[in-house]
């Protein structure tokens, strides 16, 4: 299990706090952003629409295409890992925006 996490957010917080006794490996992904095998990897298993990876309504993110696909999501993630959405709780099979933190009790119980 891994949580994609943000040490600034209060969410990303929270998650990890629900989740620390399945001991998920922590990805600060600000500091080592995923690569892109990670990226589509996760794109994969992720169990929302693509377009929700990204922070659109983040100060300076890019603007949001008309049409989105998951090679434009991972382009955008490569280039600007920190408009990727946090926390994102990834089991190995399904991949979740914990937005509430509570939504990781779907993979962890």
């Amino acid at each position: 299990m891994k949580l994609y996490h943000n040490p600034r957010c209060s969410k990303s917080r929270k998650t990890v706090e629900i989740t620390e006794n399945q001991q998920p490996e922590i990805v600060l992904y600000l500091n080592q952003p995923p690569t892109k095998g990670d990226l589509t990897s996760l794109i994969e298993r992720f169990d929302a629409p693509v377009e929700e990876l990204v922070r659109w309504n983040d100060n300076d993110a890019p603007a949001k295409p008309e049409v989105i696909t998951s090679e434009i999501i991972l382009d955008i993630l490569l280039k600007y890992p920190k408009y990727m959405q946090r926390p994102i709780l990834d089991d190995g099979e399904i991949a979740i925006i914990c937005r509430p933190p509570e939504r990781a009790y779907e993979l962890i119980s």
